[in-house]
């Protein structure tokens, strides 16, 4: 397991809209913010097309992981 950094969202983005701002405001401030949340998370998680991609990934990682242990 990883963990990373805090978001660094930008001031818009990282406060809740005003209850009184007008109703479409909010909603573009949220699809900015899932905006956001979906482009970092596509960094982080390292989509793949499949499985088995994803297996040898992890496998690969681990190998380079333990030799640079050594």
């Amino acid at each position: 397991m990883a963990f990373h950094p805090p978001l660094a969202l930008a001031p818009d983005l990282a406060r809740p809209p005003a209850p009184d701002a007008p109703r479409e405001a909010r909603r573009e401030q949220y699809r900015q913010l899932t905006g956001e949340l979906d482009r970092v998370l596509r960094e982080t998680v390292y989509g793949t097309a499949s499985w088995e991609l994803h297996y040898l990934m992890h496998r690969a990682r681990k190998l380079v992981r333990e030799e640079l242990d050594k």
